[in-house]
């Protein structure tokens, strides 16, 4: 796969890691299957996430705490490449059910 930078790749070679990554999901737009693009954050590794929330439990004072988050993008923050155009034809490849299950992305 081409990727538009290696920014990118690397961000998207590490998505099942702990830090930043990219990754797409499918979305459905009057029947047509699209493209969606998400930047994500995961601070704290994945098989870690349960002891952490157990750690927590019962301190209801520290207020809301998130372990992983996203945000859609249109451009590659790197190269700044418009996303949907330049992986027209190859972002399936980029989709990874098990991460948008996660991030609450999948359609």
């Amino acid at each position: 796969m081409k990727f538009c930078c290696d920014g990118f790749k690397g961000h998207f070679d590490v998505r099942h890691e702990r830090g930043f990554l990219v990754f797409a999901t499918r979305q459905s737009v009057g029947g047509v299957e699209e493209p969606s693009f998400h930047f994500g954050c995961r601070p704290v590794a994945r098989d870690a996430i349960p002891r952490v929330r157990e750690a927590l439990k019962g301190h209801d004072g520290i207020g809301s705490i998130y372990l992983s988050g996203c945000a859609g993008m249109r451009f590659c923050p790197w190269c700044g490449t418009e996303l949907r155009k330049f992986y027209r034809d190859t972002w399936r490849e980029l989709v990874d059910q098990k991460i948008s299950d996660e991030f609450g992305t999948a359609a």
